[in-house]
């Protein structure tokens, strides 16, 4: 590794952005069975959570997912832009 890329952090996407459907879809085809997309209600993952486990595990898990779709898994310009000069 270079030191220019030394403490860095980079999103790493491909040059399409997918759909949570449009994601299963494809996972579907590539292990030959069908993959369903439960989308993105944070607030009946929740719920759910809470029937398996304890509460407090369940908002933490929540608040994980919530930090990771609006983070990592936002597509970013500048990211684009960063991976295409390479």
């Amino acid at each position: 590794m270079s030191d220019k890329h030394f403490g860095k952090t980079y999103n790493v996407n491909g040059p399409a952005i997918l759909s949570g459907p449009k994601a299963a879809s494809i996972w579907s085809k590539v292990l030959g069975k069908e993959i369903k997309y439960a989308g993105d209600n944070l607030d009946s993952f929740e719920e759910q959570m809470r029937k398996r486990g304890p509460s407090w595990a369940a908002f933490d898990i929540r608040m994980m997912f919530q930090g990771i779709s609006s983070e990592v898994l936002s597509p970013r310009t500048m990211t684009l832009r960063r991976w295409q000069r390479f």
